[in-house]
C-alpha cells in the first residue's frame, strides 16, 4: 500500500509578497535618495554658480570702470609694448611746464642783462631763473616720483577686490544655508531702532546666520583696515609702489581666509532633537588668491609711471586686464534614520557618504554657551542685555541654546574667537561625505567694439563659465 504524500503550500505566496514589499521599500528608499541628493545638489550647484558669476561679473565691472575713468584714446601711439586698445593712456606731465617756465626765466634774464634795464630788474630775472631752476629739479626728484608712488599705493590698497571676494561668498551662503533659526535683537543689529524685550516678549528678531556672518566681516575689516606701505606691507594686491610682485612679505590678503564653515542645528520640535547641517564655501579670485598662481595675484588696476629724462611723459596703464575666479561649495547634512541594513549602514541616509551624527561635532556647537566665531564685543554685548531680560528668562534660554547650536569657522580673524582644530577637521570629513559643486568664471577684455570717435579698438569685458583647473589649491582656514 502506497504511502500519498500531501505537500503543505501554504505560506508560500505570502513569502512572495514579503520579499516583493522588501524589494519596494528598497526601491523607495533609493528613489527618496536619490530625490533628496539631487534637491542639495541643486541647492549646492546654484550656490557655486551664482557666488562665481557674480565675482567675475563684479571683477569686470570693476575694470571697465577703471578703464572709462583714466584711459583715454587722446595721445595714444601704437607701439611694441601698446595697441592702441584703449589699454594705456600717454599723457604729459606738469615737468614740461616747469621746463618751458625755466627757458622764459633764461630768456627774461638774458633780454635784462643785454638792454641794462637796471640792476633790481636783473636780480629779479636771476632769481626766476634760480626758482624755475629749483621747481624744474622738485618736479623731477620729487613731485613726480611722489606721484606716481602714491598712484600705485592707492591703486594697491583699494578695498574693491575684498567687496566683490565678500559679496561672492555671501551669495554662495545664502543660497546654501537653511538656518531658520531666529535670535532675539539684543543689540539692534537690523540697526530699525526696535530692540530688547517688552513685558517678557522679545520686540524683534533677527537671524542666527546673520548674526554669526556679521562678525565674519567684523574680522576682516579689521584685516584689510592694517596701514599699508610701499616696503613691509604692500597691501592686499601685494604690489609694492612700482606696481612689481612682493614676495617678500606677507600680506594683508595672504592673512585673510579663502574659505569659511558654517553649521547649525534646527530647533527642536515636539520633543526631537534637531538636525545638525554644515556648509562650506571655498572662493579664489584676484586680490584673494591664497598664494596661488592660478589667480591673479591683484584685480585689474591703473599702473602709471613716468619715462623720459626729465619725466616729461606719463603712462597710466591698465594692468591684470583678465582673470579667474573659483567656488567650491559643500554641504553635509545629519541621518536621523533609526532604520539599518544588517551590515549597519543606514536605510535612510540622505547623503550617502560618512555615517558620523552630531555627537562627533561636539567640540563645535557649545551648548553651554556662545558659538565659536563671534566676538568678543558680541558675546559681551549680548550677555550684558540678556541680564537686563527679567521677565523673559526662558526666551533668553531658548537663545542661549540657539546661539550655542551654530558656529562659523573664519580661521584665524582678530577679534572673533577661532574653532578648535578638532572641530575643524571633523566637520572636513563630514563634508567629504556630503554634496559639492565647483564652478569657476572667467572675466576677460575682448570684442571687435570700435570707439566711433577715435577708431582705436575698444575691447569690451565679457564673464564666461569656465573649466575649473586641477590644481586649485586647499583652503585656507
Amino acid at each position: 500500500m502506497g504511502i500519498k504524500l500531501m505537500r503543505n503550500i501554504k505560506g508560500q505566496t505570502a513569502l512572495i509578497m514579503i520579499l516583493v514589499c522588501a524589494a519596494a521599500l528598497i526601491l523607495l528608499a533609493i528613489t527618496m535618495n536619490w530625490g533628496k541628493i539631487a534637491q542639495v545638489r541643486t541647492m549646492v550647484t546654484i550656490a557655486a554658480d551664482t557666488s562665481a558669476i557674480s565675482m567675475a561679473s563684479g571683477l569686470a565691472s570693476y575694470g571697465q570702470m577703471q578703464k572709462q575713468s583714466y584711459l583715454k584714446a587722446t595721445g595714444c601711439t601704437p607701439s611694441s609694448s601698446d595697441d592702441c586698445s584703449r589699454n594705456q593712456y600717454v599723457g604729459s606731465t606738469g615737468t614740461v611746464l616747469s621746463l618751458i617756465e625755466l627757458i622764459i626765466a633764461i630768456i627774461i634774464l638774458i633780454i635784462a642783462v643785454v638792454f641794462t634795464y637796471g640792476a633790481a630788474l636783473i636780480f629779479l630775472a636771476a632769481l626766476s631763473v634760480a626758482l624755475a631752476a629749483v621747481n624744474l629739479v622738485l618736479q623731477v626728484a620729487v613731485i613726480q616720483p611722489g606721484i606716481t608712488a602714491q598712484w600705485n599705493k592707492l591703486q594697491a590698497n583699494q578695498p574693491v577686490s575684498q567687496q566683490i571676494y565678500e559679496s561672492g561668498v555671501a551669495l554662495a551662503l545664502q543660497a546654501i544655508v537653511t538656518d531658520q533659526a531666529q535670535v532675539t535683537d539684543y543689540l539692534d543689529w537690523n540697526s530699525n531702532n526696535i530692540y530688547g524685550f517688552t513685558n517678557g516678549q522679545p520686540n524683534d528678531s533677527v537671524s542666527r546666520f546673520a548674526i554669526f556672518y556679521a562678525d565674519r566681516l567684523k574680522g576682516i575689516n579689521k584685516i584689510v583696515g592694517v596701514p599699508y606701505n610701499t616696503t613691509s606691507n604692500p597691501g592686499p594686491c601685494g604690489r609694492s609702489s612700482s606696481g612689481t610682485s612682493s614676495t617678500s612679505t606677507v600680506t594683508a590678503t595672504e592673512a585673510m581666509p579663502n574659505s569659511v564653515i558654517y553649521g547649525w542645528i534646527d530647533r527642536d520640535i515636539n520633543g526631537q532633537t534637531g538636525y545638525a547641517h554644515l556648509v562650506e564655501v571655498t572662493a579664489f579670485s584676484g586680490g584673494r588668491n591664497g598664494g596661488s598662481s592660478l589667480f591673479q595675484v591683484c584685480p585689474p588696476y591703473i599702473l602709471t609711471s613716468t619715462s623720459g629724462g626729465l619725466a616729461t611723459t606719463r603712462y597710466y596703464t591698465l594692468m591684470n586686464r583678465d582673470g579667474l575666479v573659483y567656488v567650491d561649495v559643500k554641504r553635509w547634512d545629519q541621518d536621523h534614520s533609526f532604520i539599518t541594513f544588517p551590515n549597519g549602514r543606514n536605510l535612510w541616509a540622505m547623503l550617502g557618504g560618512s555615517t558620523q551624527q552630531s555627537t562627533d561635532l561636539s567640540s563645535c556647537f557649545n551648548q553651554g554657551g556662545f558659538g565659536y566665531g563671534l566676538t568678543g564685543t558680541t558675546s559681551g554685548g549680548i550677555t550684558t542685555a540678556m541680564g537686563m531680560a527679567g521677565a523673559a528668562s526662558g526666551v533668553v534660554a531658548q537663545d542661549m541654546k540657539s546661539l550655542g547650536d551654530a558656529f562659523m569657522a573664519n580661521g584665524d580673524i582678530p577679534g572673533v574667537s577661532k574653532v578648535p582644530g578638532e572641530c575643524t577637521s571633523v566637520a572636513e570629513e563630514l563634508l567629504a561625505g556630503g554634496v559639492e559643486a565647483k564652478m569657476c568664471a572667467y572675466y576677460i577684455a575682448k570684442g571687435n567694439a570700435t570707439d566711433t570717435t577715435s577708431g582705436l579698438q575698444d575691447p569690451d569685458y565679457t564673464v564666461e563659465f569656465y573649466k575649473c583647473p586641477n590644481n586649485v589649491p586647499s583652503a585656507k582656514l
